[in-house]
């Protein structure tokens, strides 16, 4: 019965073959070349099951057909590409993709999803029963990103927008099929081939940028002090940027006849964020009033955190010295001399 399904399934979609059993899902043979996956370009390989010049069988994956592979990361991720192998014979290169939570060993509730998405198709150079092995890749704006966490069970579900493609496939392992638009699924002993690119949050958020910068002289008190909060990956949690200035004066001093006056420390001004672009961040700190003649102290307290919660564990603190401009060094009886 499933043999006649196929069999009536490639005759409605008029594929020309010599022998329409061959393509029948589960009669496929192995075939194996020396090929390679490409290497993905600037981005991290997340989740590996990429072709390696071995077929043992192929699957419908369009029409009514859903074909899902679970998966799980090392780290917490950025998934920015996903790439797998297929037999393209006719229609549109549109992709559904898809990103479902684990429901008990198969697909559950979507997650993430892309539909309709262009994908780029490369021939590998290997065919299979005469039809090209082709390289499938879709990479995602950064809009669409989808970002996931680490040590879980997701599963990623494709579907084929047109009349004829078939999925590579190893036998082995454990994936999922609906052929009922993803309304339910099945789990047959065999794994697609897969791969997940994208970007690994390995790091906590980052301060860099000063103006004034750490260890700067000379800094007119009317200055403004501005910072960037960078992430490379999950994007910076502006709810967690605590920050201070302080004046270091301890006590009154005179240096080149300008007395330093002693604070309290704290030196109040308004903190602007700009999270236009959530993986660069711009702070910009305005005093008050002028900022003393001293040395300048500021600090973004620990806690600073990305979006997925990796936080940074002790102060980032840098410093600057403050100067009058010559203005203000000026006596108001210089003023009425001139």
């Amino acid at each position: 019965m499933r043999k006649l399904s196929a069999l009536l399934l490639l005759v409605a979609v008029s594929f020309a073959v010599d022998s329409i059993a061959d393509l029948a899902p589960d009669d496929f043979s192995s075939t194996s070349s020396s090929y390679l996956a490409p290497t993905p370009l600037s981005k991290a390989i997340l989740f590996d099951q990429a072709y390696n010049g071995t077929i043992v069988n192929a699957r419908n994956y369009n029409g009514y057909w859903h074909m899902a592979d679970d998966f799980s990361l090392t780290n917490p991720s950025r998934l920015e590409s996903i790439e797998w192998w297929s037999l393209f014979m006719s229609g549109t290169s549109t992709m559904d993709i898809r990103v479902h939570e684990d429901n008990g060993g198969l697909p559950g509730t979507v997650l993430w999803e892309q539909l309709c998405v262009t994908a780029t198709v490369t021939d590998t150079g290997d065919d299979f029963f005469g039809y090209d092995i082709n390289h499938v890749e879709v990479v995602l704006a950064p809009a669409d990103y989808c970002f996931l966490s680490d040590g879980t069970t997701y599963w990623l579900s494709l579907h084929h927008n047109g009349t004829g493609a078939w999925l590579c496939r190893w036998d082995g392992g454990i994936a999922a099929e609906s052929y009922n638009s993803g309304n339910s699924w099945t789990s047959p002993l065999i794994t697609f081939m897969l791969r997940l690119n994208g970007t690994e949050d390995l790091a906590t958020p980052e301060v860099s940028g000063q103006v004034p910068a750490d260890g700067a002289t000379g800094v007119p008190v009317t200055s403004d002090i501005v910072f960037h909060v960078t992430d490379d990956c999950f994007g910076v949690d502006t709810s967690t940027i605590a920050f201070s200035v302080e004046d270091g004066a301890k006590s009154n001093e005179t240096s080149s006849s300008l007395t330093r006056i002693a604070h309290t420390g704290a030196i109040a001004g308004t903190l602007v964020v700009d999270d236009t672009d959530p993986n660069d961040v711009i702070c910009t700190f305005t005093p008050d009033s002028d900022l003393p003649l001293d040395t300048i102290t500021c600090t973004v307290a620990a806690g600073l955190a990305d979006d997925y919660g990796r936080a940074t564990t002790t102060d980032i603190v840098w410093s600057f010295d403050t100067v009058v401009t010559s203005l203000e060094k000026t006596t108001w009886g210089q003023i009425k001399a001139l």
